[in-house]
């Protein structure tokens, strides 16, 4: 029994063991023997697999190998490039040399400042500087560079710059050519003022002309300071300063304002009234009859819209429901226009015709169109039969339409219009009618362009016309060809 559980124990560790063995191999650092050289950092990827990230001069998979581009050899940043145990320099624009260490071209690095300009001499250099800079890489403002001479003087150096003196142009003087020596030569004055130089001075003055004023007479005194407008009128002065406007108060007109205005100035009463002055702003109109209002402006019904007949005198107001008429004798009605001795009141037009009485015994028919006799009792021209302004008229029982220009067909329904061009032969007359083209043939000639001559055999028959008919048979041949060729 105890040789069973000694068996069971040994086994039981052997498993242990064996259980601590796989799990070292699953959980193994594959860093763990610090493979990588160089001061390289080892990076663990899987159990079983590493990368080294090497540091600044060293490749490789452990960092063994140098890097012949680290540091940089190659000089005046230039670049670097690795080849097989050596490296090679890509040199920069104006240097060469095998680490780009010799200068070709000292101007190529633009040395010189302030616009001034490099001369190269293999590694060295020359800048020729701009006006107002100076130093060997114009650096430095010279004494010119702050354009000390006035009024157009030009400015020269000395001493390489340090000093300068100015040369000044016709008419100045001064250090700086500061002094104008003939003042009045630039014309200051302005607005037509007038210079003077006083005796021993380089001064000027202006003597200002008209309305203006200033050193150089550049200012136009305001025209309403000296108060021209009159009876406490408004002055108001022109935006350009050459005048001004007087707005007058009431009362009152004219340019300055002092003139009364009467009070029954031009159209204060208007149609015909009469005006009477009460005082200086005060008036009152009297309007001729049918005229209403303060100035009489308002027209009554009887002037507007007077419908009073025969005659008769219309009564009323401003509106129309106030217009009455006062008939004349022997008429009655509202508008007067009923005659008690007016023929007309029987009604004797007949087809809608009107009536018309200049007296008790006589009246006149106006017929409507289609319609005549005394009492347009008779029918005429159908009314709507002719077309496009045609006038119907009737001869012996019979009706026709005269058709204005440009128009023909029974009922004027035919348009004529010119041809262009003509199609028509030996000065036929063309005109479209309806859309189709129609040639009228002068006399001796026929067919659908006239294009045929008619000759009369018969002028054969005589011995005395033959001589004639040749001469007009050769006359239609040499006319047709004449025709056929143009």
């Amino acid at each position: 029994m105890a040789g069973i559980y000694g068996n069971i124990s040994r086994l039981a560790w052997l498993i242990v063991c064996a259980f601590h063995m796989i799990s070292s191999v699953l959980t193994q650092d594959p860093c763990a023997t610090s493979p990588c050289l160089s001061d390289a950092t080892c990076v663990a990827v899987t159990p079983n697999q590493y990368s080294c990230v090497c540091p600044a001069g060293f490749t490789g998979s452990t960092c063994t190998l140098d890097t012949p581009c680290f540091p940089n050899p190659c000089q005046n940043g230039a670049g670097c490039i690795n080849r097989i145990d050596t490296f090679q320099c890509a040199c920069s624009p104006g240097y060469s040399g095998q680490l780009c260490e010799i200068v070709a071209n000292s101007c190529v690095r633009g040395p010189c400042k302030n616009g001034g300009a490099c001369i190269a001499d293999g590694a060295d250099f020359v800048c020729r500087c701009a006006f107002g800079w100076m130093g060997e890489t114009c650096e430095e403002p010279d004494s010119c560079n702050s354009q000390p001479c006035l009024n157009g003087g030009t400015c020269i150096t000395a001493l390489g710059g340090l000093l300068h003196h100015c040369q000044c142009r016709t008419g100045f003087t001064g250090s700086e050519c500061e002094i104008n020596m003939i003042p009045c030569i630039s014309d200051p004055c302005m607005n037509g003022g007038v210079c003077l130089q006083p005796q021993n001075t380089y001064d000027y003055r202006c003597f200002c002309e008209g309305d203006f004023t200033g050193i150089n007479c550049e200012f136009r005194i305001n025209p309403c300071l000296s108060n021209p407008c009159q009876n406490r009128a408004s002055c108001f002065s022109r935006q350009d300063r050459t005048g001004y406007i007087c707005n007058c108060a009431d009362g009152f007109e004219g340019i300055f304002c002092e003139n009364r205005t009467p009070a029954c100035s031009v159209n204060a009463c208007q149609n015909g009234a009469t005006c009477m002055e009460i005082n200086v702003n005060t008036y009152n109109c009297t309007c001729p009859n049918n005229y209403y209002g303060s100035r009489c402006e308002i027209a009554g019904a009887c002037v507007t819209n007077n419908d009073c007949r025969n005659g008769a005198t219309c009564v009323g107001g401003p509106n129309p429901s106030d217009q009455s008429c006062l008939c004349r004798p022997y008429y009655n009605g509202e508008r007067c226009e009923l005659d008690e001795r007016s023929p007309c009141l029987s009604d004797p037009c007949m087809n809608n015709g009107s009536c018309y009485s200049s007296d008790p015994s006589r009246f006149v028919c106006t017929c409507p169109v289609g319609y005549e006799g005394p009492h347009c009792e008779t029918e005429t021209c159908p009314i709507v039969e002719c077309q496009n302004g045609g006038s119907c008229v009737e001869y012996q029982q019979s009706r026709y339409c005269v058709c204005a220009d440009d128009w023909t067909g029974s009922f004027c329904e035919l348009g004529i219009q010119n041809c262009d061009p003509n199609p028509c032969k030996n000065n036929a007359f063309c005109a479209k009618i309806g859309g189709e083209t129609t040639c009228y043939c002068p006399r001796g000639f026929r067919g659908e362009r006239c294009e045929t001559m008619i000759i009369n055999f018969n002028i054969f028959n005589s011995a005395n016309h033959q001589r004639y008919g040749l001469y007009l048979i050769l006359s239609g041949i040499l006319l047709n060809l004449v025709v056929f060729f143009l």
